[in-house]
């Protein structure tokens, strides 16, 4: 059908503010992602996006296991809720 959008799975918004280990992992990766770029701009804009995220809790490293906990909080989260889930009111 021209036009029309289907959906397989329900859309979630989670708050990024929740110090979860999800959004301590990406925080903690956008500071490393900063410190590699010689771009001044680029750098400036990645720091801004990591402050958007307010008081997580900081990594000082990012290690394998951080993302493999990472990867089975989300399975998880397909199976029960999440932290601070909202209902996306945008999703088709």
């Amino acid at each position: 059908m021209v036009g029309s959008r289907k959906r397989a799975f329900p859309a979630y918004i989670f708050d990024r503010r929740t110090n979860w280990q999800l959004t301590k992992c990406f925080t903690a990766g956008l500071h490393v992602a900063a410190t590699m770029t010689e771009d001044r701009e680029l750098r400036w804009r990645v720091h801004k996006l990591a402050a958007m995220f307010g008081d997580v809790e900081q990594k000082n490293r990012l290690e394998e296991r951080d993302l493999d906990e990472v990867e089975r909080g989300l399975t998880s989260a397909q199976l029960q809720p999440a932290p601070r889930r909202y209902k996306n009111p945008t999703a088709y």
